[in-house]
Formats: C-alpha cells, sequence, structure tokens
C-alpha cells in the first residue's frame, strides 16, 4: 500500500502503475480480475512463426525465397567471445552449449571464466576518458583485444538477486574505457561504444513470469539502448533445480535450446530473433 493505494507491476519494473486513491485501484483489480476470467480480445498471432529447429528456418527462409522475397544471409565466419562467471555449474553447462553449435556452424569461439580473469568493477573516476587506458591493473585489459575483435559477445549469467552477477556487471561496466568521444552523441548517451551483436544466456532455479525481469531490463537498457550493441536473443532457462543442490540444467531442454542457438544465431542477418524460434520468452 502507497499513500492508501497499490503498485502495480506491469511488464517492465522500470514503468509501474501508481494508483493513490483506494477505491480506484479496487476498481482497476476487480476489472483486471473479471477480464481474466471473460476475456474479450485474443493475443494476437506472432508477425512470424515459431520455429522450432535449425531444418524447420532453413525451410521457412528458402521457402520465403522460393516466393521472390529477398532474405538475406550472413554466411562470414564471425569471432564469438563468451562471457561467464565460474567455471562450472548450470550457467557455463548452457554456454558450452551454445559454443558447440556456434562452433559447428564455423565459428570462432573463446569462452572467459570471470573467476579466472580478475576484473574489478569501474571506479568512476573518468582517468580512461577516450582513448586513455584504465588506471586498474587487474584482467579487463589482457581482454580488450579480444574485445574489440569479437562480432558477437555473448553475456553468461546465473540468476543471482533477480539480476545478472556482480562479475559480469563489473565487466560491462569497464567497458567504459572503451568509449570514444562522440561530438553529437544520441539523447541521453554521451560517447560512442565499438559496434558489436549481442546476445544473453541466463540460468535459474524459478521459472516465473517475472523472474528475469530485472535481469532482462538491464541488458536492454545498458547493453542494447545504451552501448548501442545489436541484439540477437536471450536464452532464459529457468527451472535448472534446487539453489542448494547440485546442476540440474541436464534435466531440461536447455542445452539442446543452446546448442541451436548457437548454431543459427547467424544463419540470417536480423530477420528474425532467437527466442522467436524457440519459445515466446
Amino acid at each position: 500500500m502507497i499513500k492508501g493505494g497499490i503498485i502495480v507491476p506491469t511488464s517492465s519494473i522500470l514503468h509501474n502503475i501508481v494508483i493513490s486513491d483506494p477505491k480506484k485501484a479496487e476498481a482497476l483489480a476487480n476489472a483486471l480480475e473479471a477480464s481474466s476470467q471473460n476475456p474479450k480480445c485474443k493475443p494476437s498471432e506472432p508477425a512470424i512463426p515459431i520455429l522450432t529447429d535449425v531444418e524447420a528456418v532453413r525451410e521457412f527462409f528458402l521457402h520465403r525465397e522460393s516466393a521472390g522475397e529477398e532474405v538475406h544471409r550472413d554466411k562470414n565466419t564471425k569471432n564469438i567471445l563468451v562471457v561467464l562467471g565460474r567455471p562450472n555449474g548450470n550457467t557455463k553447462q548452457l554456454a558450452d552449449a551454445f559454443a558447440k553449435g556456434a562452433a559447428d556452424a564455423g565459428h570462432n569461439v573463446e569462452i572467459v571464466s570471470l573467476n579466472k580473469v580478475e576484473v574489478k568493477g569501474c571506479l568512476g573516476c573518468n582517468a580512461c576518458r577516450y582513448g586513455k587506458p584504465c588506471v586498474q591493473k587487474d584482467g579487463f585489459n589482457e581482454l580488450i583485444p579480444a574485445i574489440k575483435s569479437a562480432d558477437l559477445i555473448v553475456f553468461a549469467s546465473p540468476l543471482l538477486f533477480w539480476t545478472i552477477s556482480s562479475k559480469l556487471k563489473a565487466f560491462i561496466e569497464r567497458f567504459y574505457c572503451i568509449a570514444e568521444e562522440e561530438e553529437n552523441p544520441p539523447y541521453g548517451r554521451y560517447e560512442k561504444y565499438p559496434v558489436k551483436d549481442a546476445a544473453l544466456l541466463m540460468t535459474s532455479a524459478d521459472d516465473f513470469f517475472w523472474t528475469y525481469e530485472q535481469a532482462v531490463s538491464y541488458y536492454k537498457f545498458a547493453i542494447i539502448n545504451y552501448i548501442g550493441f545489436n541484439d540477437k536473443g536471450m536464452l532464459l532457462a529457468g527451472g535448472c533445480g534446487d539453489t542448494n543442490g547440485k546442476p540440474q540444467i541436464d534435466k531440461t531442454n536447455h542445452l539442446a535450446e543452446a546448442y541451436q542457438f548457437g548454431k543459427i544465431f547467424m544463419l540470417v542477418s536480423n530477420e528474425i530473433q532467437w527466442y522467436t524460434l524457440i519459445r515466446n520468452i
């Protein structure tokens, strides 16, 4: 309750409906409950079909080509950098499956564990602005060549306190030192970052509709909207077993999904995003 009313969470944690009038709050709650029992409209069909495997995707685009549509394929070998925390567990298995799929598709894949390469969080000191090296002497400086040569950076993390791990966030913060000056940056941004593709791999014990809301919001706002990377999709692997037990991702379909994600993510260029291929996340 806030000022006699309620806060109703929406699909984004950054946008909440705040109702201060208790009567209006009750009326909205009753209307939502009534609509859920007897909806007046049905969800619209997806603009493109949900495809479940590599061959189905190939068939889909071959059909489009035979109908005379132009299909943009990206056939070049890509350099892929997969960054994760600890070198074991559910997330590592998910990253390995993605990497195997990408390697089988002919791409070059490097996996980096931030448990083995120390990367400290950004100090916000601005000593590194526009081409100057970061004052912190840690493993991030060793990763800069791999970051700059990568066509795709895959951010892999378990869900920790409803968001990405602190190690991965520290890695992202340090991108500040590879930014360049931009004379006319877009509104809300102050520098220019290298143009890259990005993807998100995550694992969790929970698998509620809101489980990944905060993590996905951070990924979309910080990495896609602010840094400006091109989103190649997300695989949010919920239901991977009790947090107190051993990794159980092998009892789910997520490893097969990750393999196909790695194998197919560059089959076509920005025509179709991964989460429409396997599941409607």
